[in-house]
């Protein structure tokens, strides 16, 4: 699927090279989360799960152990898609380089401070930073 070419780079003894190559992996890692996320969500709003399995929850558990991926990182990848999909009109001009996985709670956090707090957040706040910010609001929220 990959072309070897792509990381040959990690074998050059040129920095600039080398973390040229590591910004790009990370572009690439966040595409990557972000696009199995979309996919997962393709599978399982369209109902192509029907084909095989009579209940969603039947096709999960069985979707974790033929494609070997942990339940929690195909629950986290929905989330990050489900978050996109729930703010894209507000990323049309944003990069998501760095920021993927704050996509799941983007929507929670927009609704409790607003679009225009919210936005700022999630472009300016590092990743312990957005997590304590989650964290307080849904200890405000309370219980479900």
């Amino acid at each position: 699927m990959f072309d070897d070419d792509v990381f040959s780079f990690a074998e050059s003894d040129n920095l600039d090279e080398l973390e040229h190559g590591l910004v790009y992996l990370e572009g690439l890692a966040d595409r990557i989360q972000l696009v199995q996320g979309l996919t997962i969500l393709r599978i399982e709003n369209s109902g192509m799960w029907r084909r095989t399995h009579e209940t969603l929850r039947e096709y999960r558990i069985d979707q974790v152990a033929r494609l070997g991926i942990p339940k929690q990182t195909i629950s986290d990848k929905r989330k990050i898609a489900q978050g996109y999909l729930a703010c894209r009109d507000l990323l049309k001009d944003v990069s998501l380089r760095g920021r993927v996985s704050k996509l799941q709670d983007l929507p929670d956090v927009v609704d409790a401070v607003g679009q225009k707090v919210g936005m700022d957040l999630f472009m300016n706040s590092s990743a312990r930073e957005w997590q304590d910010k989650v964290r307080d609001i849904r200890a405000a929220r309370g219980p479900h």
